[in-house]
């Protein structure tokens, strides 16, 4: 018969309750590793649009990789990480302005002739191109659109015109500060009607004789 002092015997209780401390630590790290593995991970694919209001914060919406269209969100630019992303969105707003305005030039040179083609219908390619058909968040109560009747002296050009799922004709204006906001056409028809038919008549299009 085997006595053992009262001494090893305290020493194998603890010996045994630290190994087993340590095992269920391993366990819990792993268990917390399984599930960091688990959560989604949201990589940035593209901008395809972006608001900015009068405090001067810019919002993009983002195309999120892998996920669809309509799971685009509008996020602040603190939490677009890779900032190369937003540059490569800027460079390509530069590049179709610079586009338009050309195109403008070219259109201003050509001679006018007895009939014209109907109006292009809003929704053309050039729009859905910009817009990825994507419904944007209407918002004019967060301080993105003036407070005025009259927008005219304020707007520095329409740039397009989409239509999104529910047949709402949206007006992309940029105003002569800087920003971009987004409105129904309805509104924008009432508060600035020169900016809408300059927007038109730019993208007539005339047949030779």
């Amino acid at each position: 018969m085997v006595v053992e002092h009262k001494e090893d015997i305290v020493d194998k209780v603890e010996s045994d309750v630290n190994a087993k401390d340590v095992s269920d630590q391993e366990m819990t790290g792993e268990e917390n590793e399984g599930e960091e593995s688990d959560e989604d991970v949201y990589v940035v694919e593209r901008i395809t649009a972006h608001k900015t209001k009068k405090n001067g914060q810019t919002s993009y919406l983002i195309k999120w990789k892998d996920y669809p269209e309509s799971e685009n969100t509008w996020e602040v630019e603190e939490n677009v990480f890779d900032k190369s992303i937003i540059k490569e969105y800027w460079a390509e707003k530069d590049a179709e302005k610079a586009a338009r305005a050309n195109k403008r030039k070219s259109n201003g040179g050509a001679a006018a002739a007895s009939k014209t083609s109907p109006l292009p219908s809003p929704g053309t390619k050039e729009s859905k191109r910009r817009r990825a058909e994507v419904k944007p968040t209407l918002d004019d109560d967060d301080g993105t659109a003036p407070d005025a009747d009259d927008w005219e002296p304020l707007v520095s050009e329409i740039e397009t015109i989409d239509r999104v799922e529910d047949g709402t004709l949206i007006v992309f204006v940029h105003w002569k500060d800087g920003r971009t906001t987004e409105h129904p056409a309805k509104v924008v028809y009432k508060k600035c009607p020169q900016a809408m038919l300059k927007f038109y008549e730019e993208r007539l299009r005339f047949r030779s004789k």
